[in-house]
């Protein structure tokens, strides 16, 4: 019933170190003190340490600023920090069983929600390694048995075609397809041509054969920040409306469905939002 209605290794690792970032740009994590934006996080959750161990030197600056940051702008009709939430165990569990079928609740191995509220972490949590050697496990085991157990599911044109041409085509729909339910909205064309050159990669060089490729670009979308973590992009122009600020309807699709399911949208919440229905009152 609806309710609205290797390659890959390295990719794989730099998708991981991704979400050591900080969700709350004001906050330095693991001190709950304010901190520079965007500044990164390593396995240990201190600031400057990678995954792994060592530590990352900054770069010089041949003319360092003289002039102070300025304070962000507070006060009323201004945008406060937007906090940056990985998927809680339950919302991650959810959200493979309604993507790729998978019923095993593999996030029920991950560390504790420590920052978690009842859906979505309160504040932004960076990655540690153990966090990231879970995910990473998790991801690989997803990826495997959705191709050897459900491929057909997941594929837009159904089992895999025989001939290398139909092939490619398929590869290409599903990462149109696929790529927008694990991101939850619409792909960019970067973000396409990236994952297509991905597939192309494993077929021309590494010379893996179709369900091999597709493992691959399944295992690449769910090892993604995109995926792991619920964004809220607003458009490249703000839109506010009686002093609130408008979400795109995908956004709204996610805050709906996560909210209240601790879940992906479904297909009737997806086609709301391509539709443009979840802005306006009918």
């Amino acid at each position: 019933m609806p309710r609205l209605g290797n390659f890959a290794t390295t990719l794989a690792g730099l998708s991981l170190l991704g979400l050591g970032c900080v969700g709350n740009v004001m906050e330095t994590p693991g001190s709950g003190q304010p901190g520079p934006a965007g500044k990164p996080s390593g396995g240990n959750g201190q600031a400057g340490t990678p995954m792994g161990g060592g530590t990352v030197t900054p770069p010089t600056t041949q003319n360092p600023p003289t002039k102070p940051a300025e304070a962000t702008p507070q006060g009323p009709g201004v945008p406060g920090p937007a906090v940056f939430r990985r998927m809680t165990k339950a919302e991650y569990n959810n959200t493979v069983r309604d993507l790729v079928g998978d019923t095993s609740a593999p996030a029920n191995a991950f560390p504790s929600d420590s920052l978690a509220g009842q859906s979505g972490f309160t504040r932004g949590n960076n990655v540690s390694g153990v966090d990231g050697e879970r995910i990473y496990e998790a991801t690989q085991k997803l990826a495997a048995d959705v191709v050897e157990k459900r491929l057909g599911t997941i594929l837009p044109c159904g089992q895999a075609p025989a001939a290398e041409a139909d092939q490619d085509k398929c590869a290409s729909d599903f990462v149109l397809k696929f790529g927008s339910r694990a991101f939850r909205r619409p792909l960019m064309a970067e973000e396409q041509t990236a994952f297509l050159a991905l597939y192309k990669d494993q077929r021309t060089t590494v010379k893996n054969d179709f369900a091999s490729s597709i493992r691959v670009l399944v295992s690449a979308m769910l090892l993604s920040p995109n995926f792991l973590y619920r964004w809220e992009t607003l458009p490249a122009t703000i839109v506010k409306e009686k002093g609130f600020l408008k979400f795109n309807g995908y956004e709204i699709a996610s805050r709906l469905s996560y909210g209240l399911w601790a879940t992906m949208p479904d297909d009737e919440l997806f086609d709301a939002a391509a539709g443009n229905k979840l802005g306006k009152v009918e």
